[in-house]
């Protein structure tokens, strides 16, 4: 009988390491579940946020809508999402993610389907407010969804990963969206969106359960919300970096998302060959996530990654605003290195993220999102004002506007670098 004990010691013993192993193994599948998540989410809010650029030309013409106009219901779908960031943060909170975002991504599909019959510019914004609601904050959730996953070390990697794949829905609004709306209008392409993400927020649903569904905060409120935000706001080690994320990104996406499609269509380029040099933007940025993400680690610092890339951007920026009539290789080579180089906005991210308490990650990655849709507003606003003046001064041919939209986008930048080069490369560094 003594003899025996040992044995079944040892076999329990034995079936440590394989219990632990299964663990393991289980615990590597929910984080790869969540990724997976985080990127769909990612994807759809980019194709949403974005789906309007290919076919601006054509939606002025039918509408006869003045380019301010025009800017004002793009930047609808930015004003409600700049609104929704706290609120559905705290909805994420309080809720889940799992019972949220199914809900949000439901009301964005709506907002697709109601762009798709709209006749009037009013009920375009009702559209693209829909679309601001539901969509607007799937970007937010899934770098929350990051955060409470990925090791901080690793968290730059995760985040780029999931930022460089989320913008498969930028490159799906480009050239595939055009091809889509040439056969069947751009009405039906909007439908067919309002469609495939109601059946995301199915899929999302079943897909997910048991995964995210368990709130984070029980108590959290709005009020509580907003005081956290105002404690991230009121640190101001981040003022410099918060000034780079309200910049930086829009510089890029004022392109991308609205004036990216009427540029080209002014250099004589189909609709298909508008969605081409959209697309090499968006697979510039994709990729410079991603290989920006790279040289964060190379330098060992996300501020001077940040700024390689910033400086990159106002070159290509110029280089667009000196050449004349480009023609369809020098905008795909050109469009390609501004939508590379606009990586840095993973490096404004990480960056922003260092400087976060471990309680204080959800509220950090709000307000950084908040910043970043906000300059996305404002930058459409006086884009669309300067564009729709300009057009006054050159009424025959419009190449001239963009080239001095180009240098104007070229010092809204650059005013944006000036400030974050006070920022502290890390939280136990000073200002510089």
């Amino acid at each position: 009988m003594h003899a025996a004990k040992p044995s079944r010691e040892r076999t329990t013993r034995s079936r440590m390491p394989e219990e632990k192993e299964s663990n393991a193994n289980e615990s590597r599948r929910a984080t790869a579940a969540l990724v997976a998540v985080a990127i769909a989410v990612n994807m759809i809010a980019h194709l949403h946020r974005a789906s309007t650029a290919v076919v601006t030309p054509e939606i002025m013409a039918e509408f006869s809508f003045a380019p301010a106009y025009m800017a004002l219901v793009v930047s609808s779908y930015f004003i409600a999402a700049t609104l929704s960031q706290i609120p559905s943060g705290v909805a994420f909170d309080r809720f889940g993610l799992t019972t949220t975002i199914p809900v949000l991504l439901v009301v964005g599909a709506l907002g697709a389907m109601a762009f798709a019959f709209a006749t009037t510019g009013p009920t375009m914004m009702v559209g693209r407010v829909l679309s601001g609601v539901g969509c607007g904050t799937m970007i937010m959730a899934s770098l929350v969804v990051c955060a409470q996953v990925a090791p901080p070390a690793r968290f730059p990697v995760y985040v780029g990963f999931v930022l460089a794949m989320g913008q498969i829905g930028n490159i799906l609004a480009t050239t595939p969206f055009a091809i889509v709306s040439s056969a069947i209008g751009w009405r039906g392409a909007f439908l067919g969106l309002g469609l495939a993400t109601a059946l995301l927020a199915i899929v999302y649903y079943f897909a997910a359960r048991g995964i995210a569904a368990r709130p984070t905060r029980d108590g959290e409120t709005l009020a509580r919300s907003l005081m956290g935000a105002a404690t991230i706001v009121a640190d101001r080690r981040l003022w410099p970096i918060f000034a780079m994320a309200f910049v930086g990104y829009s510089t890029i996406f004022v392109i991308m998302g609205l004036w990216g499609g009427v540029y080209l269509d002014a250099l004589g380029f189909t609709l298909v060959e508008r969605g081409n040099g959209l697309m090499a933007l968006a697979v510039g940025f994709a990729i410079g996530i991603y290989v920006m993400g790279r040289v964060d680690r190379l330098v060992g610092s996300a501020k001077g990654a940040a700024m390689i890339g910033v400086g990159s951007a106002l070159v290509c920026l110029l280089v667009l605003a000196a050449l004349e009539r480009p023609g369809p290789a020098a905008i795909a080579i050109l469009f390609g290195l501004l939508g590379t180089a606009g990586g840095f906005a993973g490096n404004i991210i990480t960056h922003g993220r260092q400087f976060y308490r471990s309680h204080e990650i959800g509220r950090g990655v709000t307000v950084m999102n908040t910043l970043v849709l906000a300059g996305a507003t404002v930058s459409q606003l006086w884009t669309g004002a300067l564009v729709g003046g300009l057009f006054t001064v050159f009424p025959e041919d419009p190449v001239p506007v963009f080239r001095i939209l180009f240098v104007a986008l070229a010092l809204w930048l650059a005013a944006g670098l000036a400030i974050y080069r006070s920022a502290a490369p890390r939280p136990e560094d000073g200002a510089q």
